[in-house]
């Protein structure tokens, strides 16, 4: 199999590369942010009205898109300090 590291490729290729996955990652931190409340309020719905099985199934949806939205904001976080860590320079 044939591999391009990112060694091999230009600074405006690199670059591009970088934005559309920052992209990406702000999409997903958008729509992970949607089923995270989406399943908050489920789960608030159905303990209110007892049903714990269901309250605790949304709980358990919404520590997955928990886990979604602390991941996109990690690699956005440092994109960010590494980025202004390069304007300094």
């Amino acid at each position: 199999m044939n591999e391009i590291s990112m060694s091999g490729l230009d600074r405006n290729t690199k670059e591009r590369l970088m934005f559309f996955i920052d992209l990406m990652m702000f999409f997903i931190v958008a729509i992970s942010m949607f089923f995270l409340v989406l399943n908050a309020y489920n789960a608030g719905k159905f303990f209110g009205s007892g049903s714990m099985g269901y309250a605790q199934q949304s709980l358990f949806y919404m520590a997955g898109s928990l886990v979604f939205v602390t991941v996109s904001m990690m690699w956005i976080f440092v994109r960010f300090f590494t980025a202004r860590k390069g304007l300094h320079r």
